[in-house]
């Protein structure tokens, strides 16, 4: 007697579930892949000012000591702190949530955010030239 089934596709066959081995095996290779891109190395950069230690981290070691420079500037250095108290009581800052945090003022006043792309330029000269101390290691 000839099974009636209808083919319902490459996954399950008119013979039944013969396919899930194949889905499931698919589906745990699939799942590997995307997790192993994903993997990698981790690195943590940490830079010292003035006997203050500044964090960042990121797959790319480059890109880690960019985001430790961009710790220090927002938290550190004295231009910065200065720019933003002063908009601060500017108009612009008024309605902006959560304005008293330095991360956000960076993100909502082109004008800070500008100084810290400055600053983050500087740091990684510091930091080549010996003025700054960083330490980057990766995982």
């Amino acid at each position: 007697m000839k099974d009636k089934r209808p083919e319902t596709g490459w996954i399950f066959r008119r013979s039944g579930h013969k396919g899930m081995p194949q889905l499931l095996m698919g589906s745990f290779f699939l799942l590997a892949v995307v997790l192993g891109c994903g993997g990698g190395q981790a690195c943590t950069a940490e830079l010292t000012v003035e006997g203050k230690v500044y964090r960042g981290m990121d797959s790319n070691p480059a890109q880690a000591e960019t985001n430790a420079c961009n710790g220090f500037c927002i938290e550190g250095d004295p231009d910065y702190d200065a720019a933003f108290q002063k908009w601060l009581e500017s108009p612009e800052s008024k309605d902006v949530p959560d304005r008293n945090s330095k991360w956000t003022g960076q993100y909502k006043s082109k004008e800070l955010r500008g100084l810290v792309e400055r600053c983050v330029a500087r740091c990684g000269e510091f930091t080549k030239d010996g003025v700054y101390k960083i330490n980057v290691n990766c995982r």
